[in-house]
């Protein structure tokens, strides 16, 4: 079984100069700048390969080669690529030139990776050139990544290096939950880590795995998942506390046995005033006081639309220590918490079984 999934990283350096007349496009016409990197994962037990296009942008025809760069590879994988024909592992300029007519695609490249017995990273550069003018080329880094832990959202499958995207008023909480599957025959210790990119100031963010973590912790302690299993414990949380702009979080996850089989995304979070229809016009969840001690006053407001509606507290294990059947749009619900440990908590607000928006409660004593 074969799969292609690329992602974008970063560009190689500076010192690749930008092609004058050959350009790189994914299948799915996704343009790949001179020098970028691109994620291909997947299972260690499939090949895992890259296909590309490759376009003519000058004026007149050029006759075009393809040429492999191994920059970092793991013991015991192989690699080849096809240009016309699929090439063996020792080949690393094609033989075969395709004549590119002007302002058209070569769309038959392709660079495939099989991992061996060894877990890891392998990097390799593709570069196209003008037999004519060597100089005249463009290049597209490939990191291949494989892992025996999957991931999937509710758009579809979470790959290695790839960008989710959540966008939100600056007055709600949005999270993402991701499904995890340890794919591999043995069982694995999973631990996740957060790593942050930009930070809107004022803005926080938390991850659950196993249990929800305070925003001060950045790596989880490990969750054991059997052969085979798929778990939902996994979720990632961002509270904007009414501030506009972007944060980005990347997480990492990985085998605490075997380090080298792990996987990656980044979360982009935008709590923006702009294109959303907002649900904080027609939904509000607070409580005071917070912290709170003994009891606790927690304020919604529900869509209009809604036709049943849930509040519910979870501890950071995850385990509900309240749920009640909330009446009519709005209201305050009085909570008697002082048999609750002292702590922090989340209160979710659920309309017709969805959670809506959800807060953090603090107890102290």
């Amino acid at each position: 079984m074969r799969k292609l999934i690329l992602f974008s990283a970063a560009l190689f350096g500076s010192a690749l100069m930008m092609a004058q007349s050959l350009s790189i496009t994914t299948h799915e016409n996704q343009a790949i700048a001179n020098g970028q990197k691109i994620y291909a994962g997947g299972l260690p037990s499939n090949e895992i390969v890259v296909e590309l296009k490759v376009k003519n942008t000058s004026a007149n025809s050029l006759m075009v080669k393809a040429k492999k760069t191994e920059i970092s590879v793991v013991s015991e994988s192989t690699n080849v690529f096809c240009w016309t024909l699929c090439y063996s592992p020792s080949t690393y300029v094609s033989p075969d030139s395709v004549v590119i007519e002007a302002g058209n695609s070569y769309d038959e490249f392709s660079g495939h990776y099989n991992t061996g017995i060894n877990l890891g990273h392998t990097v390799i550069m593709y570069t196209f050139f003008d037999i004519m003018n060597p100089s005249d080329s463009v290049s597209v880094l490939i990191e291949y990544s494989p892992s025996w832990i999957s991931l999937s959202a509710a758009k579809g499958d979470v790959m290695a290096g790839s960008l989710l995207k959540k966008q939100g008023p600056p007055t709600q909480e949005m999270f993402e939950e991701i499904e995890m599957t340890n794919n591999d025959a043995m069982d694995k210790n999973i631990m996740v880590k957060k790593v942050h990119g930009i930070q809107t100031a004022g803005t926080a963010n938390y991850f659950c795995w196993g249990a929800c973590f305070d925003p001060s912790i950045f790596v989880s302690d490990p969750v054991y998942l059997y052969t085979g299993q798929s778990s939902n414990e996994f979720s990632v949380h961002y509270m904007p506390n009414n501030n506009l702009g972007t944060s980005e979080v990347k997480y990492v996850i990985w085998d605490a046995d075997n380090r080298a089989d792990s996987i990656w995304f980044t979360m982009q979070f935008d709590a923006t005033d702009v294109g959303i229809e907002h649900p904080a016009t027609t939904s509000k969840l607070s409580a005071y006081p917070n912290p709170a001690s003994n009891q606790v006053n927690i304020s919604y407001q529900l869509p209009v639309s809604a036709k049943t509606a849930t509040l519910r507290i979870v501890n950071l294990t995850g385990q509900e220590v309240y749920n009640t059947r909330l009446n009519g749009n709005k209201g305050i619900q009085n909570i008697n918490i002082s048999i609750l440990s002292p702590g922090m908590y989340i209160y979710a607000l659920y309309a017709d079984g969805k959670p809506i928006t959800s807060q953090k409660l603090t107890i102290n004593r």
